[in-house]
């Protein structure tokens, strides 16, 4: 430990350079493996099959829902069903908004092959929910399992969103 003290003491000019000299990241950023580019098509593919299992699910609630009209005993009116969808309907549209807000953000700041992978990534997720919007939405049941299946698919979108960008500040970050 001496010896060490002894070096670091007799050559304190050389230890207090700020920059290293020319060339050095290049020779070791040739040294050092290349990093492993990450894909996101398994996001894609959780999010298909999370669409997928709600429009089954969906279907599935259709072909009960026709079987057992007479059966239904529900305790809400179809009207308070309606204005329960829209609600919920309005507040994920916001919650999927904002956070397709900050992705955008980040990926105009920040803007790369990452980012542009995860902005295409949340593209096809919004495209997906403006499918589910457009298809399955108008045609779900006004009961507790329609209200179900809506809070599933949004909750899944916005859950997949929010992954997207945890990832995408995390790079940003680094």
């Amino acid at each position: 430990m001496d010896r060490l003290k002894d070096f670091r003491d007799t050559h304190a000019d050389d230890f207090l350079v700020a920059d290293p000299p020319a060339g050095h990241f290049n020779r070791f950023g040739t040294r050092l493996p290349a990093a492993p580019r990450r894909s996101f098509a398994w996001v894609r593919a959780a999010c298909s099959l999370a669409a997928a299992a709600c429009v089954a699910c969906l279907l599935i609630m259709g072909a009960y829902r026709g079987s057992s009209d007479a059966d239904d005993t529900s305790f809400m009116a179809d009207a308070d069903f309606r204005t329960e969808m829209e609600e919920t309907h309005s507040y994920y549209r916001m919650e999927i908004d904002g956070v397709m807000a900050r992705i955008e953000d980040l990926y105009s700041t920040y803007p790369g092959p990452v980012a542009e992978e995860i902005m295409a990534e949340s593209r096809q997720v919004l495209d997906e929910t403006r499918r589910f919007e457009s298809m399955v939405l108008p045609e779900l049941p006004l009961s507790d399992t329609g209200l179900y299946a809506l809070n599933c698919h949004y909750t899944n979108t916005v859950q997949c969103l929010s992954y997207m960008l945890d990832e995408l500040e995390s790079r940003v970050s680094s």
